[in-house]
């Protein structure tokens, strides 16, 4: 009995690269589901591209889609949307074992993701667009998934995509977006012009807070930008709770302990002057001098209860916890 997912799959179609699987739900059913790649090293006019995570390849195309349901075992071998002739040949020659594409449950055909290492492989390609010497890096540096409406403005229900912006410099060189229609794999570039300007780098608090993964969306032409701030036990472990929401659209910004609040701190915001306050280490710096400064003009003032406020936003600030100011003298 085999129950790892592509161990199963890939002895049904030993001649085709199985990505990682991943779950999804389908009438109330768990299914993992796990793309199968056709690949070549050697392709006639084809430059080499990094194969998503693996050694470069000049030809890769997700030509299968395996299914396996995780309570009975039962595998699946299907047809990917926009299989190339390879795949095709192939589900002609091992029928009915790989089953055709119109055979795929349509709750399952409706929430197949992209395929990983595919998506991967087009945003190496579109590094090389770069028209001059700046580097571009990614952000994030991994592919987030986001829920939103098709591009072509059309009335259909939201789609998952998958996506990854890059930036130049502090600015929105491109975004990477692609999704699977049922028509097969769509992949979409948006280079912003003029370039947007990204928010800074979000940092959390030592022990306290961590930031979440950026999320980055074209809306009506204008960069639209979303990040978390997660409440983090100072012993470590899994987040607690979201502390702050942060929300950008082209010069409008906002933020709250919830999406709601965040969303309409947006709404009312008319420019930058409602930016997050803790975005970069340089920021909190900043803000950190400041209330020293205040705390220590307290305290020559004799003001003791405004001294504990301050001295406390500042130990929040630093991630400090309830650490004591000074060691507590040894009992004799």
């Amino acid at each position: 009995w085999r129950r790892d997912v592509l161990e199963r799959v890939a002895r049904l179609a030993p001649f085709a690269s199985f990505d990682d699987a991943v779950p999804v739900v389908v009438d109330s059913a768990l299914w993992w589901v796990a793309y199968g790649y056709f690949e070549a090293e050697a392709f006639p006019l084809a430059r080499p591209v990094a194969g998503g995570d693996r050694d470069s390849v000049r030809y890769l195309r997700a030509g299968l889609v395996g299914a396996v349901n995780a309570a009975s075992g039962d595998t699946r071998l299907y047809l990917a949307p926009g299989a190339d002739a390879l795949a095709t040949a192939w589900a002609r020659l091992l029928a009915p074992l790989i089953r055709p594409l119109d055979s795929v449950p349509p709750a399952l055909r409706a929430q197949l993701p992209f395929p990983g290492r595919a998506f991967r492989a087009a945003a190496a390609l579109v590094e090389r667009w770069r028209a001059d010497t700046t580097a571009w890096s990614g952000r994030p540096r991994e592919p987030f998934e986001i829920l939103a409406p098709p591009a072509d403005g059309a009335t259909e229900a939201p789609r998952v995509w998958m996506a990854q912006g890059f930036e130049a410099g502090s600015t929105l060189a491109a975004l990477v977006a692609a999704t699977m229609t049922p028509d097969g794999p769509q992949v979409l570039v948006w280079r912003p012009n003029p370039a947007a300007r990204l928010p800074p780098a979000l940092v959390g608090s030592p022990s306290t807070t961590a930031p979440g993964v950026p999320r980055l969306w074209n809306v009506a032409g204008g960069l639209f930008f979303e990040q978390a701030l997660f409440r983090q036990p100072a012993t470590g472990g899994p987040p607690t709770g979201i502390d702050t929401v942060f929300l950008s659209w082209r010069e409008h910004r906002g933020q709250g302990r919830s999406v709601a609040a965040a969303l309409r701190s947006l709404l009312a915001s008319g420019g930058d002057a409602h930016g997050p306050a803790d975005t970069a280490l340089a920021a909190r710096w900043r803000r950190a001098q400041q209330l020293a400064a205040q705390a220590d003009a307290a305290l020559a003032a004799g003001d003791l209860e405004r001294f504990g406020q301050l001295y406390a936003q500042l130990k929040e600030l630093l991630g400090l916890g309830r650490r004591k100011l000074a060691p507590a003298p040894e009992r004799r």
